[in-house]
């Protein structure tokens, strides 16, 4: 419970707690007590609530808001702020693409960024985008023993499977 100190129906100190009024060696009789009252709803990005000094109110000391518009500086901040949060999940949450998910997290844009790297270098000579993801069949040239085998190399990103290499 929240106490005030009045004087002459003037509020000159709140909020008081019991404790306060205690540790102070005082009784709670020579204060009021703040009656509550409900807390306005407001626009959270551009305003927000503030307590201000109570009032008595038909006989009775009640708690009393007030909504404040918020500065304009912090307005832009908080707006920035979700935007950036919006573009984040959409950068990293993927796209679809006539019903094919494409993943656009960091992993998922460090292998596309590689294969476009390895197209741009000539490393790859074919290459096709599939809805498992991206498939090259190519020469994989000689191996140590000197003999040349063909390989297939499938790189998807379907369900948290990593890069599968097939010999």
């Amino acid at each position: 419970m929240m106490y005030a100190k009045v004087i002459n129906n003037t509020v000159t100190e709140w909020p008081v707690s019991e404790i306060q009024i205690i540790n102070r060696g005082e009784s709670t009789d020579s204060y009021t007590v703040i009656a509550d009252s409900p807390r306005p709803q407001c626009d959270e990005q551009m305003q927000y609530v503030r307590e201000v000094t109570p009032k008595i109110i038909d006989g009775v000391l009640t708690r009393l808001f007030e909504v404040q518009t918020r500065p304009r500086d912090e307005i832009i901040r908080l707006q920035t702020d979700d935007l950036a949060g919006i573009r984040y999940r959409k950068e990293t949450g993927g796209i679809e693409l006539e019903g094919m998910k494409i993943l656009t997290d960091r992993e998922s844009q460090a292998q596309l960024t590689g294969v476009y790297q390895s197209l741009a270098s000539g490393l790859i000579n074919a290459n096709r985008l599939e809805s498992a993801g991206w498939l090259d069949d190519g020469d994989k040239g000689a191996d140590r023993a000197g003999s040349h085998s063909r390989c297939r190399v499938f790189c998807r990103r379907k369900s948290g499977i990593g890069t599968d290499s097939a010999f």
